[in-house]
């Protein structure tokens, strides 16, 4: 962001970049950067973002371009916030940072909360002009994919009920969402973009300008209210039998080789399928599959995948705040670094 004299302000977006370069604590190339705040999911990302334990903040900025992260981080490193090496960046003065402390939830949230608020505005317009006897109109979500959801879900609510029902239902809904929001989290930002009747929902840029902050600032608000929904969805899916089929699967953030490995996966005999035979019948490297099933892992807390190591030895691994693979398999020698990266990207069961 550019302040009224031209100088560089920062905000929200800097912050996130300060606080991942501040977590991994060793220098990191700009590909790799890139990748974690974009969600791009390669085997190192993946890897690291769980490591590291900083999941919850993977891809929070799918839209970034690669041109807007240098320029970040070129302000950064003449600021002196950030040190650039041959071997990447790094913070100067590791400390504490505020983003760290954001309310965000989950490995998977932004991706699908991004896709399922798409869809969310379009069926707030869809029957709000029902009411308003409002049928020719452009639709607020011009993606063909959003707008084919949109027509599945409604065709399978109004089975059920007329659009009165389905009106009634989806408004009551949301209000009982928006009740759960805890008091330092308005679902304002929300609530502001939807569109109906004559009334037009604003875009990010609309309420930055109305609010005085910058976009990114109002972005990551959003954002975290966001994920917030999908954790509210995805928990009481009984509570929101409107809402819930709008949030896309898990399933629908695996890269798309993951996705076809996961396909063969669920159709072979798991008591006698080895990734030597995956790959074999995927003609891939072993290694590649391997990191399919590290992605699938990470994604599916409970997929049980080949070579997944013990519980108690996957509790041990995550009690051990270690930083490096290497180490890991020092004190675990008969563990195979894919045995490890598996422990590493696997969630701790409570009560371990």
């Amino acid at each position: 962001m550019i302040g009224a004299g031209g100088e560089h302000t920062v905000d929200q977006l800097d912050n996130y970049l300060i606080m991942l370069l501040n977590g991994f604590t060793t220098p990191r190339k700009l590909p790799f950067i890139y990748a974690i705040m974009t969600g791009k999911r390669t085997g190192q990302a993946v890897q690291d973002i769980h490591l590291f334990r900083m999941e919850r903040f993977f891809g929070l900025t799918p839209t970034l371009k690669s041109e807007q992260l240098q320029t970040r981080l070129r302000h950064l490193v003449d600021a002196g916030v950030v040190i650039e090496t041959a071997q990447g960046y790094e913070i100067n003065n590791h400390e504490e940072n505020r983003f760290a402390k954001r309310n965000y939830k989950d490995f998977t949230y932004t991706a699908r909360g991004i896709l399922f608020f798409s869809a969310w505005k379009l069926a707030v317009q869809v029957t709000s002009n029902w009411k308003h006897r409002k049928e020719h109109y452009l639709p607020v979500v011009r993606d063909a994919y959003v707008q084919t959801h949109i027509k599945r879900w409604l065709a399978s609510q109004l089975q059920s009920g007329d659009k009165l029902q389905l009106r009634q239902q989806l408004y009551a809904e949301m209000e009982l969402l928006f009740r759960l929001f805890p008091p330092a989290l308005s679902p304002e930002a929300i609530v502001r973009q939807f569109s109906g009747g004559e009334w037009m929902g604003l875009t990010m840029q609309q309420l930055a300008q109305e609010d005085g902050k910058s976009s990114w600032d109002v972005y990551f608000d959003w954002l975290e209210q966001i994920h917030l929904v999908v954790e509210q969805l995805e928990v009481s899916p009984e509570r929101f039998p409107v809402l819930t089929p709008l949030l896309p699967t898990r399933s629908s953030t695996l890269t798309q080789s993951a996705t076809k490995t996961f396909q063969f996966f669920r159709t072979l005999d798991k008591k006698t399928l080895s990734v030597e035979e995956l790959a074999s019948r995927r003609r891939l490297k072993e290694s590649t599959i391997h990191d399919h099933f590290v992605e699938l892992r990470a994604t599916f807390e409970d997929l049980e995948v080949p070579g997944l190591p013990d519980e108690t030895t996957i509790a041990a691994i995550k009690q051990g705040n270690y930083i490096q693979l290497k180490a890991i398999k020092e004190v675990y020698p008969q563990l195979s670094y894919y045995q490890i990266r598996l422990a590493v990207v696997s969630k701790e069961r409570k009560g371990n």
